[in-house]
């Protein structure tokens, strides 16, 4: 048997990736299903350190459940906004050392990837990542998702190089192909499907399903003192997280 398989756990997560930030509650039974007790998202613009405890309160609250309560948290930790990713984790370490409780890292370009795991064909999610370059990964999507491209920070005109090079259908998802849609289309024409709506977004109740994927898996992530994902590599880091990375 499994580790944990026959326990009950509820988890929160966090996302504030991008733009939007959102939080989530859900529970697990012995890893088999998910169930969503709570999912809120705001895109109002980069206001997460304002934003972000209410919206734990709210979920919470709607919930009927304390911080006590909580089992397990999750937040998706990058690639994304530097100043974003800074806030979210830091509340949810926070709240790791005041109860006691581990933390899963969620990757936001996974995440995005997730919405559409039922899609056959390369999924290319795209993170705005400023002056025409995207935070990008490539998933292949058939029978669950795997991961051809690692995270990386890249232009748009060479990812959309290298997603030349696979056949078949394409699905692009995330905030990156605002600027580039019509670079797509004319490179892709019909191959190309870009995504919109919520599914659009990073969200928090996808992080729910990716944590408790991990928790219950043999080699779980889970941890007390969560790191950021920049991707850009040291120059991003803080002092504190050189220091604490170093200290591993």
């Amino acid at each position: 048997m499994k580790k944990n398989e026959m326990s009950e756990k509820i988890c929160l997560c966090i996302d504030t990736s991008t733009k939007t930030a959102s939080v989530a509650i859900g529970k697990s039974v012995g890893g088999k299903k998910t169930q969503i007790l709570c999912s809120v998202l705001i895109n109002d613009g980069l206001t997460h350190s304002e934003k972000l405890v209410p919206l734990i309160d709210r979920c919470l609250n709607s919930c009927g459940l304390d911080v006590k309560d909580i089992d397990l948290f999750g937040c998706v930790n990058g690639p994304g906004s530097f100043t974003g990713l800074r806030i979210g984790i830091s509340t949810i370490n926070a709240l790791s050392q005041s109860y006691d409780k581990k933390i899963i890292g969620v990757d936001a370009l996974e995440a995005l990837s997730f919405n559409f795991r039922h899609f056959e064909g390369n999924i290319i999610p795209m993170i705005d990542a400023r002056r025409d370059n995207v935070f990008a990964a490539v998933f292949e999507s058939w029978d669950g998702l795997k991961c051809k491209k690692e995270d990386d920070v890249i232009s748009v005109d060479e990812l959309l190089s290298y997603a030349a090079s696979y056949k078949g259908r394409l699905l692009f998802a995330g905030d990156g192909t605002h600027k580039s849609e019509q670079r797509i289309k004319d490179l892709f024409g019909s191959r190309a499907i870009i995504a919109d709506g919520i599914k659009n977004y990073v969200n928090a109740s996808i992080g729910v399903e990716l944590v408790f994927r991990d928790y219950f898996s043999d080699n779980s992530n889970a941890c007390k003192m969560l790191m950021p994902n920049y991707v850009r590599g040291t120059s991003a880091k803080t002092i504190e997280e050189r220091s604490a990375q170093n200290e591993k």
